[in-house]
């Protein structure tokens, strides 16, 4: 990739990340948290901004001051530049992308499976789960689930794609 194309990349998503940050002040001043209930509260707000909002605002008092602003991008920039060139390639891009997938997901594994809350997962905890989850599954306490027990996915859009 040329620096033409490089610059013209890094400009378009600068442009990108004002205009959506824009979009959210003007449309709720600096409420930018909108989301609603539990799934909303975990999550930091109902949408990625609300998440966003809350790490630009590094000193927590509700107004985002530019230099909180441009701190953000120009530390996922620095993140993304795996090779530490000072440029972003379309691959270090993906990268930083999967990169935060991965550790959102396993962020959410953590919360889901973590009883004790103690930030990590024991075997224990991943045994107790399981035990729950048999006993859920086997619905007539025989210790063992039969098929017609077994969820069934036709109708629900589950298990017809894959049969031919």
């Amino acid at each position: 990739m040329n620096t033409k194309s490089r610059i013209t990349l890094l400009i378009a998503g600068i442009a990108l990340a004002t205009g959506t940050v824009a979009s959210a002040y003007a449309e709720g001043g600096h409420k930018w948290n909108r989301g609603e209930g539990p799934r909303a509260e975990r999550m930091g707000g109902g949408h990625a901004m609300g998440r966003m909002i809350k790490q630009a605002d590094a000193d927590e008092d509700g107004v985002i001051t530019y230099e909180e602003f441009s701190a953000v991008g120009v530390g996922r920039f620095t993140d993304a530049d795996a090779n530490g060139d000072g440029n972003i390639s379309a691959d270090e891009i993906v990268a930083a992308m999967e990169r935060e997938r991965v550790q959102r997901r396993a962020e959410r594994m953590i919360k889901r499976f973590d009883a004790n809350e103690d930030g990590v997962v024991s075997l224990e905890e991943i045994e107790t789960r399981q035990q729950k989850l048999f006993a859920l599954a086997d619905r007539d306490d025989s210790g063992a689930i039969e098929a017609d027990e077994l969820p069934k996915f036709e109708g629900r859009g589950h298990g017809k794609r894959h049969r031919r």
